[in-house]
Protein backbone atom coordinates (compact mmCIF):
# COMPACT_ATOMS: atom_id res chain seq x y z
CA UNK A 1 0.00 0.00 0.00
CA UNK A 2 1.26 3.66 -0.66
CA UNK A 3 2.00 5.73 2.08
CA UNK A 4 -1.95 7.38 2.76
CA UNK A 5 -1.88 11.05 3.61
CA UNK A 6 -5.17 10.97 5.31
CA UNK A 7 -7.05 7.93 7.09
CA UNK A 8 -10.31 7.79 8.20
CA UNK A 9 -10.78 5.88 11.44
CA UNK A 10 -14.75 4.46 11.66
CA UNK A 11 -15.12 3.39 15.58
CA UNK A 12 -18.83 5.27 16.44
CA UNK A 13 -18.63 3.54 20.22
CA UNK A 14 -18.98 2.38 23.08
CA UNK A 15 -16.82 3.78 25.78
CA UNK A 16 -14.90 0.21 25.88
CA UNK A 17 -14.68 -0.23 21.97
CA UNK A 18 -13.33 2.84 21.66
CA UNK A 19 -10.58 2.28 24.91
CA UNK A 20 -10.12 -1.03 22.54
CA UNK A 21 -9.22 1.01 19.58
CA UNK A 22 -6.26 3.60 20.72
CA UNK A 23 -3.31 0.80 20.46
CA UNK A 24 -4.13 0.83 16.93
CA UNK A 25 -4.65 4.51 15.90
CA UNK A 26 -1.12 4.94 17.87
CA UNK A 27 0.32 2.75 15.80
CA UNK A 28 -1.11 4.19 12.42
CA UNK A 29 0.38 7.57 13.15
CA UNK A 30 3.70 5.49 14.33
CA UNK A 31 3.74 3.89 10.90
CA UNK A 32 2.55 7.03 8.96
CA UNK A 33 3.53 9.95 11.13
CA UNK A 34 2.52 12.28 8.21
CA UNK A 35 -0.90 10.92 7.70
CA UNK A 36 -3.79 13.41 8.49
CA UNK A 37 -6.23 10.73 10.89
CA UNK A 38 -9.46 11.60 11.02
CA UNK A 39 -12.10 9.69 13.65
CA UNK A 40 -15.92 8.80 13.27
CA UNK A 41 -16.96 8.78 16.82
CA UNK A 42 -20.76 9.51 18.64
CA UNK A 43 -21.34 12.43 20.28
CA UNK A 44 -21.18 11.66 23.81
CA UNK A 45 -17.98 10.27 23.33
CA UNK A 46 -15.96 13.09 21.92
CA UNK A 47 -13.88 14.01 24.87
CA UNK A 48 -12.55 10.74 25.13
CA UNK A 49 -9.94 10.92 22.25
CA UNK A 50 -10.86 14.73 21.41
CA UNK A 51 -7.32 16.55 21.64
CA UNK A 52 -5.42 12.47 21.45
CA UNK A 53 -1.91 13.00 20.37
CA UNK A 54 -2.40 10.89 17.01
CA UNK A 55 -5.75 11.74 16.47
CA UNK A 56 -5.45 15.42 14.06
CA UNK A 57 -9.40 15.76 13.68
CA UNK A 58 -12.82 14.11 14.92
CA UNK A 59 -15.88 14.43 13.62
CA UNK A 60 -19.48 13.86 15.35
CA UNK A 61 -21.13 11.66 14.32
CA UNK A 62 -24.70 12.22 16.51
CA UNK A 63 -26.21 8.26 16.57
CA UNK A 64 -29.51 9.22 18.56
CA UNK A 65 -30.57 11.55 14.92
CA UNK A 66 -29.95 8.25 13.25
CA UNK A 67 -32.15 5.47 13.79
CA UNK A 68 -33.87 3.08 12.09
CA UNK A 69 -34.00 1.51 8.67
CA UNK A 70 -33.86 4.88 7.05
CA UNK A 71 -30.64 6.45 8.96
CA UNK A 72 -28.77 6.65 5.76
CA UNK A 73 -31.52 8.66 3.95
CA UNK A 74 -31.13 11.37 6.89
CA UNK A 75 -27.14 11.63 6.90
CA UNK A 76 -26.80 13.82 4.00
CA UNK A 77 -25.55 16.88 6.40
CA UNK A 78 -23.65 14.51 8.41
CA UNK A 79 -21.61 12.97 5.68
CA UNK A 80 -21.37 16.32 4.22
CA UNK A 81 -19.32 17.18 6.93
CA UNK A 82 -17.33 14.07 6.90
CA UNK A 83 -16.37 14.70 3.56
CA UNK A 84 -15.06 18.12 4.33
CA UNK A 85 -12.14 16.60 6.23
CA UNK A 86 -11.28 14.43 3.18
CA UNK A 87 -10.53 13.30 0.48
CA UNK A 88 -9.23 10.06 2.71
CA UNK A 89 -6.55 8.20 0.54
CA UNK A 90 -7.70 5.02 3.30
CA UNK A 91 -10.77 4.38 5.43
CA UNK A 92 -10.43 1.47 7.80
CA UNK A 93 -13.95 0.16 9.84
CA UNK A 94 -12.48 -0.75 13.28
CA UNK A 95 -16.52 -0.93 14.33
CA UNK A 96 -17.97 -4.18 11.86
CA UNK A 97 -21.35 -3.12 11.40
CA UNK A 98 -23.87 -1.92 8.50
CA UNK A 99 -23.43 1.55 9.75
CA UNK A 100 -19.99 1.82 9.99
CA UNK A 101 -19.64 0.26 6.48
CA UNK A 102 -21.68 2.80 5.42
CA UNK A 103 -19.85 5.53 6.89
CA UNK A 104 -16.57 4.53 5.83
CA UNK A 105 -17.68 3.95 2.04
CA UNK A 106 -19.78 7.20 1.89
CA UNK A 107 -16.40 9.19 2.82
CA UNK A 108 -15.67 8.56 -0.63
CA UNK A 109 -12.07 7.16 0.39
CA UNK A 110 -9.85 5.49 -2.45
CA UNK A 111 -9.60 2.56 -0.34
CA UNK A 112 -12.07 0.79 1.98
CA UNK A 113 -10.99 -1.69 4.85
CA UNK A 114 -12.78 -3.79 7.18
CA UNK A 115 -12.36 -7.30 9.69
CA UNK A 116 -13.58 -10.64 8.26
CA UNK A 117 -15.62 -11.27 11.55
CA UNK A 118 -17.87 -8.23 10.66
CA UNK A 119 -21.89 -8.25 10.65
CA UNK A 120 -25.05 -7.31 9.32
CA UNK A 121 -23.64 -7.49 5.77
CA UNK A 122 -21.10 -5.18 6.44
CA UNK A 123 -18.17 -6.87 4.28
CA UNK A 124 -20.17 -5.92 1.02
CA UNK A 125 -19.45 -2.15 1.34
CA UNK A 126 -15.33 -2.72 2.15
CA UNK A 127 -13.22 -2.71 -0.57
CA UNK A 128 -10.58 -5.24 1.49
CA UNK A 129 -11.47 -7.64 4.53
CA UNK A 130 -8.75 -8.41 6.51
CA UNK A 131 -8.88 -11.84 8.03
CA UNK A 132 -8.37 -11.68 11.53
CA UNK A 133 -9.50 -14.05 14.91
CA UNK A 134 -12.89 -13.44 16.42
CA UNK A 135 -11.63 -15.39 19.13
CA UNK A 136 -9.33 -13.07 20.95
CA UNK A 137 -9.56 -9.82 22.94
CA UNK A 138 -10.43 -6.64 21.26
CA UNK A 139 -7.37 -4.85 22.15
CA UNK A 140 -5.52 -7.98 20.29
CA UNK A 141 -7.95 -7.67 16.86
CA UNK A 142 -8.43 -4.49 16.23
CA UNK A 143 -4.35 -4.75 16.21
CA UNK A 144 -3.90 -7.59 13.99
CA UNK A 145 -6.29 -5.87 11.97
CA UNK A 146 -3.81 -2.54 11.60
CA UNK A 147 -0.79 -4.83 11.87
CA UNK A 148 -1.96 -6.28 8.23
CA UNK A 149 -2.82 -2.75 7.13
CA UNK A 150 0.52 -0.91 8.52
CA UNK A 151 2.80 -3.91 8.10
CA UNK A 152 4.14 -3.58 12.20
CA UNK A 153 4.18 -5.45 14.95
CA UNK A 154 4.48 -3.75 17.93
CA UNK A 155 2.64 -3.11 21.78
CA UNK A 156 -0.08 -2.09 22.41
CA UNK A 157 0.00 1.46 24.14
CA UNK A 158 -2.79 3.48 25.66
CA UNK A 159 -2.71 7.24 25.29
CA UNK A 160 -5.50 9.46 26.35
CA UNK A 161 -5.71 12.92 25.68
CA UNK A 162 -4.98 15.33 28.42
CA UNK A 163 -9.20 15.36 29.16
CA UNK A 164 -10.86 18.50 30.16
CA UNK A 165 -11.74 20.14 33.40
CA UNK A 166 -14.71 18.39 36.10
CA UNK A 167 -16.40 20.59 38.66
CA UNK A 168 -14.50 17.39 41.08
CA UNK A 169 -11.46 17.67 42.90
CA UNK A 170 -9.29 15.02 41.51
CA UNK A 171 -6.05 13.86 43.11
CA UNK A 172 -3.00 13.77 40.94
CA UNK A 173 -2.85 10.42 40.21
CA UNK A 174 -6.36 8.00 40.30
CA UNK A 175 -7.53 5.19 38.89
CA UNK A 176 -10.81 5.90 36.68
CA UNK A 177 -12.62 2.62 36.93
CA UNK A 178 -16.49 2.47 34.60
CA UNK A 179 -18.25 -0.26 36.12
CA UNK A 180 -21.32 -0.08 34.09
CA UNK A 181 -22.88 -1.46 31.07
CA UNK A 182 -26.00 -1.36 29.22
CA UNK A 183 -25.46 -5.25 28.48
CA UNK A 184 -27.48 -7.70 30.71
CA UNK A 185 -25.33 -9.25 33.47
CA UNK A 186 -22.38 -7.06 32.30
CA UNK A 187 -22.03 -4.28 35.01
CA UNK A 188 -19.76 -5.18 38.28
CA UNK A 189 -21.61 -5.77 41.21
CA UNK A 190 -20.29 -3.36 44.46
CA UNK A 191 -18.95 -5.86 45.77
CA UNK A 192 -16.85 -6.20 42.73
CA UNK A 193 -16.01 -2.66 42.70
CA UNK A 194 -15.49 -2.41 46.45
CA UNK A 195 -12.49 -5.52 45.96
CA UNK A 196 -10.85 -3.37 43.16
CA UNK A 197 -10.97 -0.68 45.52
CA UNK A 198 -9.45 -3.11 47.72
CA UNK A 199 -6.94 -3.88 45.68
CA UNK A 200 -5.28 -0.91 43.92
CA UNK A 201 -5.54 0.53 47.48
CA UNK A 202 -3.35 3.21 48.75
CA UNK A 203 -4.47 4.61 44.72
CA UNK A 204 -7.33 6.13 44.98
CA UNK A 205 -10.11 5.34 42.63
CA UNK A 206 -12.74 7.39 40.60
CA UNK A 207 -15.95 5.44 39.52
CA UNK A 208 -16.84 6.92 36.50
CA UNK A 209 -20.64 6.51 34.43
CA UNK A 210 -23.61 6.04 35.42
CA UNK A 211 -25.92 2.62 35.73
CA UNK A 212 -29.96 2.32 34.74
CA UNK A 213 -29.87 -0.41 36.94
CA UNK A 214 -29.07 -1.39 40.34
CA UNK A 215 -25.47 -3.26 40.35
Amino acid sequence: MNDPASILVVKPSSLGDIVHTLPSVRQLKERWPQSTITWVANTEWLPLIDGHPSIDHVVEFPRKRYRGLAAPLRMGGFLQTLRTQGPYDLALDYQGLFRSAFIARASGAKEVMGMSDTREGASLLHKNNVSVDSTIHAVDRYLQFTREVTGVDAPAVFELPPGRLTAYPLPERFIALHPFSRGVGKSLSAEWVEAFCQAAAPMPVVVVGFSTTVV
